[in-house]
């Protein structure tokens, strides 16, 4: 039997969906969730309700973890790091061999760190001390995308976009999927960044949408976006002096936004998928529509 635990997020359930022919278990906090799978209901961050979920497991695959690059640190590592810390223990304690541990590129960040990214990071050096006693390899997703999410981006084809020359590299599910499912079997205890083939302008990827649409781009001139960064902040401070959680900041915003560039042949090399071309990938989940 296999525990998936984050099963009922995006990339969670795209595992789940991928892994249906095996015996599922899951770990979820939802206690009226209705599944196929069979249901374990607990918090990562308790330790008893994770020994719980992986008894007599064979396998785990660990994609559960908080994506929230505004909330506090302290929220963010007790799950990302802590809850980490438990499925090891757990996986060790009932004598496992190998799990799969599901980080993000957010853990190597080339300029700015949000706490989210922190947190990724520390459950990663967290996983890596653990690597003497258990083989755990480590899967990077860069951003996740899948036909769907390209469908929904297409209505909002007429909105004008920023003309920021930021490249990036993104993960399409399907072959994110194999690559983790891979793992399994191939994978070692290392790293591993699995991304599409090439990198792409943001841009691009929004006029590669628009065209497919039958629309044409517009654009925001660079002055207005910074302009419009200015007033987030603005916003930002205002929000945080009427004691109330901003939605986000301009540093937040950069942040998310800086080059993200990758080289994923290592992993697909080793763990034996095949990554896409995000253009096709656009012109194909659109054309097929």
């Amino acid at each position: 039997m296999i525990l998936i635990t984050g099963a009922t997020g995006y990339l969670g359930t795209a595992l789940a969906k991928k892994l249906s022919k095996e015996d599922i278990r899951i770990l979820t906090r939802n206690n009226y969730l209705r599944s196929e799978y069979e249901i374990i209901v607990g918090d990562l961050r308790n330790y008893e309700d994770v020994k719980k979920a992986v008894k007599g497991i064979d396998y785990v695959y660990h994609v559960g973890a908080l994506v929230d690059h505004h909330a506090p640190q302290e929220l963010l590592d007790s799950i990302n790091v802590g809850g980490t810390d438990n499925i090891i223990k757990a996986a060790i304690n009932e004598g496992l061999e190998k799990i799969t541990h599901i980080s993000s590129v957010a853990a190597d960040e080339k300029k700015k760190f949000t706490n989210y990214s922190i947190s990724k990071r520390r459950s990663e050096e967290l996983v890596k001390s653990y690597w003497s006693k258990l083989e755990i390899p480590i899967i990077r997703p860069s951003g996740i995308y899948d036909d769907e999410w390209i469908r929904y981006l297409s209505k909002f084809s007429w909105v004008p976009f920023p003309k920021i020359e930021m490249r990036t590299h993104l993960s399409y599910m399907d072959p994110l999927v194999d690559a983790i499912t891979n793992s399994r079997k191939y994978g070692k205890s290392k790293v591993y960044t699995v991304v599409d083939r090439d990198w792409i302008y943001l841009k691009d990827f929004y006029v590669e949408i628009v065209k497919a649409s039958g629309r044409k781009p517009l654009f925001v001139p660079k002055s207005l976006y910074y302009t419009g960064l200015l007033g987030i902040d603005a916003l930002a401070f205002f929000t945080r002096a009427a004691g109330l959680k901003p939605i986000a900041s301009a540093d937040q915003i950069e942040t998310v936004l800086q080059d993200r560039t990758y080289d994923s042949k290592p992993a697909a090399r080793e763990l034996k998928f095949k990554p896409a071309d995000t253009r096709a990938v656009i012109k194909w989940a659109l054309s097929s529509s």
